[in-house]
């Protein structure tokens, strides 16, 4: 689906059929138990649904038990699509007057996007219908027995083109209405979409009754922008009433009383920057005594009576964020150079801003290893508020024994070479604060590590506006020959291991390499074989060159690596800590005296000076 919709993208166009509240679920179709093959794998058939008309998707699960009775278990999940073909929908309005008709534009696409002309598509609408019975259950109680219908309202056909094709669709009456479009391949097999809409117009509309207080309010749409006029439609059970529109989040915001004269009748609610991310629309609906005919059960039919709903309008914030460019003077450094950062503010008009950035930068492996993603502050900040605002009403008690429930719901030195890399800090610098000027722009001066990754360089920004934006840059840090460590990360006393490192050369041409490596600590962390190679190193090759090694005593020791290749030169130097297996052993004595007291003691073979304490 991802090709069609990135041609024709929702919310526009709807494809298939909308989830539903009374649909879905998982069923077991298939299953199979048997023993993988010598390549440890294992193929079965599974018959899939050849006669539905909208996409399934099949989830496959195995658990897999070896000869040590060990388990391990995985799953994978693929769609099946009715047909080569998909039927696209797109209503110019949701809330259709019915004066003048819905209009939609009818599409047919392949799998891969492409649009799919001369397609028959039979277009057929269906109104939704409610039909009600209150039932009496004894003490003067009534519950409503509501079942659902659907009644044809109309079919057309439409052939399709290389582009939409508009038809207009005639709505008689208000109401809930689907508008349904089915289609076959080529093969022969059938393809279904279906779109939903509301007609709004003069008459009566028979919703679905509750035994409650409740009314359903339908947004036009879920999510609104700032300066919208959002429209929410209001499904009442009468005709005429009085009605208390509110809007409402930590308090109330706004409130305006209206005549209601229609059971579908539509209000307008003003959407502001305040609004984000939320809010919550209230109406109150309130009708006063209709008859005085009482029931031969003692019921009321005629009596005052008031119905509730809410509903949740959610506003986008993309007017409340920041663009933010991310530059360094040059793609490619040196280790331990100055890199000079430059951070672009903008606003959503891409107007330059004055905010405050935090920039930082980190090797690109650690946040690959970490799975890191940027911080999104907007999304922090404007966090979905629920509702503060509580509806009671006296007159539940008066008018209905029902109850009214509201929704709302330390570095190793020296050694005596110079250029000896040892900052391998992965965090390259971090700045808790800097200002962008009224242009936008801050300029800031940093140095490097001496490491050599990639660098992604962070920043988030904000101003006074409670706006926020992020965006990032990466940089590398190289050298025409390089030295990659490959050391153990610690040692025992008495453990022999090989240190070495991958030796790349970036250069055009090639060469002997020489390689040597030195402990600066040889008591502690001895080289026992050679402590020079030479190697052949071809244009942009890379060679593992190893030393041999002993610990010797419990320390922690500095070991230097250099590599000289023509004019060109590198050497790092790293630490390694040796520690010791020996099994601690304390022993101590004690008693009493006036005037003084002597303990020998022997000093036991094999004890370790540099280990222990006194």
């Amino acid at each position: 689906m991802a090709p069609i919709l990135e041609r024709y993208p929702s919310p526009r166009y709807d494809f298939g059929e909308p989830e539903r509240e009374d649909t879905g679920g998982t069923a077991a179709i298939a299953g199979d138990t048997a023993t993988l093959n010598a390549s440890g794998t294992f193929a079965t058939d599974v018959a899939t649904e050849d006669t539905a008309d909208i996409a399934y998707r099949y989830t496959f699960e195995s658990e897999v038990e070896d000869v040590s009775r060990q388990r391990i278990a995985n799953r994978a999940s693929l769609v099946v699509h009715p047909a080569a073909i998909y039927v696209g929908l797109a209503l110019q309005d949701h809330f259709v007057s019915t004066a003048t008709g819905a209009s939609v534009e009818v599409v047919a696409a392949g799998l891969d996007g492409v649009t799919v002309p001369n397609t028959a598509v039979a277009l057929s609408l269906i109104k939704v219908q409610w039909n009600s019975v209150r039932g009496a259950q004894g003490d003067g109680f009534y519950e409503w027995e509501t079942t659902r219908t659907e009644v044809p309202a109309g079919t057309w056909t439409v052939t399709t083109a290389n582009g939409p094709v508009t038809q207009a669709v005639p709505v008689a009456e208000g109401g809930s209405y689907i508008l349904r479009a089915t289609a076959t391949d080529s093969a022969g097999r059938s393809t279904r979409t279906e779109t939903t809409f509301y007609g709004i117009g003069e008459g009566y509309t028979a919703w679905e009754r509750f035994d409650h207080n409740r009314i359903t309010l339908m947004p036009e749409k879920q999510t609104w922008a700032p300066g919208d006029r959002a429209r929410v439609m209001i499904e009442s059970p009468w005709e005429s009433a009085t009605a208390l529109l509110t809007v409402e989040r930590e308090g109330i915001r706004s409130h305006k009383r209206i005549a209601l004269t229609s059971t579908q009748q539509t209000v307008e609610i003003a959407i502001s920057e305040d609004d984000i991310p939320n809010v919550f629309v209230s109406v109150l609906l309130i009708r006063g005594r209709t008859s005085d005919d009482f029931g031969a059960d003692g019921s009321d039919p005629g009596k005052p009576a008031f119905r509730l709903g809410y509903t949740e309008m959610k506003v986008e914030y993309s007017t409340k964020r920041l663009t933010v460019g991310v530059s360094a003077d040059r793609a490619e450094y040196l280790p331990a150079n100055s890199a000079r950062v430059t951070v672009t503010v903008n606003n959503s008009a891409t107007r330059p801003v004055a905010s405050e950035v935090t920039l930082w930068a980190v090797d690109y492996g650690v946040l690959s290893l970490t799975n890191y993603q940027m911080p999104d502050v907007m999304k922090a900040v404007c966090q979905e508020k629920s509702l503060q605002v509580m509806t009671t009403d006296s007159r539940q008690r008066i008018v209905s024994r029902r109850v009214l429930t509201p929704k709302g719901a330390d570095e190793g030195g020296g050694g005596g070479l110079e250029n000896v890399r040892q900052d391998f800090r992965p965090l390259a610098f971090w700045f808790g604060s800097v200002i962008t000027n009224a242009e936008g722009t801050a300029t800031t001066e940093i140095e490097l590590p001496e490491a050599l990754p990639t660098y992604r360089i962070l920043a988030v920004a904000g101003d006074t506006a409670s706006r926020f934006g992020s965006g990032s840059a990466e940089i590398r840090v190289s050298k025409p020959v390089t030295m990659l460590g490959a050391f153990p990360r610690f040692l025992n006393l008495g453990d022999t291991a090989t240190f070495g490192a991958v030796v790349s050369n970036t250069l055009a041409v090639g060469g002997d390499a020489r390689v040597t490596i030195r402990s600066l600590d040889p008591t502690i962390l001895e080289v026992t074989g050679q402590a020079a190679q030479t190697v052949a190193l071809g244009a942009g090759a890379s060679a593992n060159v190893r030393f041999a090694a002993a610990a010797r005593r419990v320390g922690l020791a500095r070991i230097q690596m250099t590599v000289t290749l023509g004019d060109h030169t590198d050497a790092f130097e790293a630490t390694l800590p040796v520690t010791t297996l020996t099994r601690l052993e304390t022993s101590a004595a004690f008693g009493d005296t006036t005037d003084r007291s002597t303990q020998p003691f022997e000093v036991p073979a094999g004890l370790l000076p540099t280990t222990g304490g006194g």
